[in-house]
């Protein structure tokens, strides 16, 4: 919400003011409701302009205090576990992939090949022409789990950085790996198995990604699936519906 929202009026008869301030979503939890409401106790829209931006102020150093109350610092355990999850859902995908492609159909195989080609292709434009905006594509992305996990999304933490410069990596090794997959499958219908994968992260991270994976953690992270960096616009459906007039004639 912005500032120039937070000052709302009330109902007739008396319309007087009151501060009005929406929680994070993060923080809905803590606070139990949506939003603050406070009543300012004024009909006067100057003075309770410049009461509401004081609470406006207030309660964002409040959120800040109760975020940093109960998030912890991400760590390096914290950030294989994010990316021992994310390389599961990669692999999960890349196998969609597979087994949705004919093998035996050449045209369909060279198909898929192309839009992995083409995807790559994009990505690495994005990251060449808009590096900036790409990044922040992917920590808008990871800030989204470390919030739901409270975990800071502390951008000047080294091991944020580090995982985000490992989850870019990973989506080009991700179309290098579908490449690889149907590219064997195409010569010698044989394929790599996902310990090949893992190991292949390992030779090129050094991160000991699945160290303690069938331990307990203090923390559970979830990952929800991504969001594509590149949204291809949906072609909307045609209404085939008949036309009220033709239903009702006049």
């Amino acid at each position: 919400m912005g500032r120039e929202s937070y000052v709302a009026r009330g109902n007739k008869p008396y319309q007087q003011y009151f501060f009005r301030c929406i929680v994070p979503n993060d923080l809905r939890e803590h606070f139990n409701q949506k939003e603050l409401r406070i009543s300012l106790k004024s009909s006067q829209y100057s003075l309770s302009k410049i009461l509401s931006r004081k609470l406006w102020d207030l309660s964002q150093f409040i959120f800040k205090e109760v975020r940093e109350g109960y998030m912890r610092d991400i760590t390096l355990v914290d950030v294989k576990i994010i990316l021992r999850e994310k390389v599961r859902q990669t692999l999960e995908h890349i196998h969609h992939i597979e087994y949705s492609t004919n093998e035996y159909d050449e045209d369909n195989l060279n198909d898929t090949l192309g839009k992995i080609d083409r995807t790559e292709e994009n990505l690495k434009e994005r990251l060449k022409t808009n590096y900036k905006g790409t990044i922040e594509k992917i920590e808008t992305e990871i800030d989204k789990i470390l919030v739901k996990n409270k975990l800071k999304p502390d951008k000047k933490n080294v091991e944020y950085k580090g995982l985000v410069k490992r989850w870019i990596d990973l989506r080009l090794i991700r179309e290098n790996w579908k490449r690889d997959l149907l590219s064997k499958k195409k010569t010698t219908f044989t394929s790599k198995s996902d310990n090949d994968f893992y190991n292949e992260l390992e030779e090129r991270w050094k991160l000991g990604l699945l160290d303690g994976a069938g331990e307990e953690f203090e923390t559970t992270i979830i990952v929800p699936n991504e969001e594509p960096l590149i949204k291809t616009p949906k072609t909307p459906k045609k209404n085939t519906a008949p036309l009220f007039s033709k239903i009702f004639p006049e």
